[in-house]
């Protein structure tokens, strides 16, 4: 009775600690793993003022003025989420990457939901508007502070452009951004939520224990740039063993692409949300985007 008194006394003592702090539990774990993951990969983190959010970024970049290949993390299958994921898929992806340049970039409020905010030089801890969490996660502003952070790394270590690489919600930044900026030479998803309407009304129709999630009411989705974007090289992977993201997120951008060669998916059947991926990365990058073979609308096999 005593040893279990003094755990929840160390435990209360901690949880204590981390508010004081500003980061949740989980957030913090989440940065112990990001470093647990980052450093054998020779990742080194900062901070990057983008616009109204500060984004977390781990980089290994060897040869500037080159091409970096950007991961941008994902996020929990689920439209109610807290901003830390539980694996970081995105980051182990990006840690599996044996590139010259390879630069990870986090979602707003993921290690920190307190956000933060530019004052002068400096930068202040505020509440994170947790819309920025779930309707709003795909925002105009959200994906503005992406265009922030890659422009900021091409003015640091003169990279010429990117490839784009993106796990879940990280997909469909990705393609937001590839259909605004002329410096993406690639777009490859994994498990992505490429069009987040499709991926709603799936959920809400398969899942009755579904009532307390919300459509992206304030985001933008990706399937409405889908025809914008066909002529750039794509690879879109998904799992046949997916539990969170349908193939329906996956296949209403597709629907929407038209005649191109340069977009190809592949179903990985024994592949997951999360299972699987890390392990078969580096295979994976062998499947270089690009565009090859007839010109015709996206065949689903």
């Amino acid at each position: 009775m005593m040893r279990k008194h003094l755990f929840s006394t160390l435990t209360l003592g901690l949880l204590a600690t981390l508010a004081l702090s500003g980061c949740f539990p989980k957030q913090r774990l989440g940065q112990e793993a990001a470093q647990r993951m980052a450093g054998p990969a020779f990742m080194l983190d900062r901070q990057v003022q983008a616009s109204d959010f500060v984004l977390t970024l781990y980089e290994r970049v060897h040869d500037r003025g080159g091409i970096a290949n950007i991961y941008i993390e994902g996020d929990d299958p689920e439209i109610a989420f807290d901003g830390m994921t539980e694996e970081l898929i995105g980051l182990h992806l990006a840690s599996r990457d044996k590139s010259k340049n390879v630069i990870y970039i986090s979602r707003p409020c993921q290690f920190d939901v307190r956000g933060n905010k530019w004052s002068g030089d400096t930068i202040e801890d505020q509440d994170c508007d947790m819309k920025y969490l779930r309707t709003h996660r795909f925002a105009p502003e959200v994906i503005q502070s992406y265009h922030v952070a890659l422009d900021e790394i091409k003015r640091r270590w003169g990279i010429s452009a990117f490839n784009i690489y993106g796990h879940s919600g990280g997909g469909a930044i990705g393609a937001l951004l590839t259909h605004e900026r002329s410096d993406i030479l690639s777009l490859t998803t994994v498990s992505g939520m490429m069009d987040h309407v499709a991926y709603t009304d799936f959920r809400e129709k398969t899942d009755q224990s579904w009532t307390s999630h919300k459509p992206l009411s304030g985001s933008l989705n990706a399937a409405d740039v889908a025809f914008q974007i066909k002529n750039v090289p794509q690879y879109h992977y998904i799992g046949g063993s997916d539990k969170g993201m349908p193939p329906a997120a996956l296949f209403g951008y597709l629907n929407n692409v038209g005649m191109t060669n340069c977009v190809h998916y592949k179903m990985i059947q024994e592949n997951g949300y999360i299972a699987g991926w890390v392990e078969k990365w580096p295979e994976l990058l062998r499947d270089k985007p690009v565009c090859r073979g007839k010109v015709q609308p996206v065949i689903f096999e």
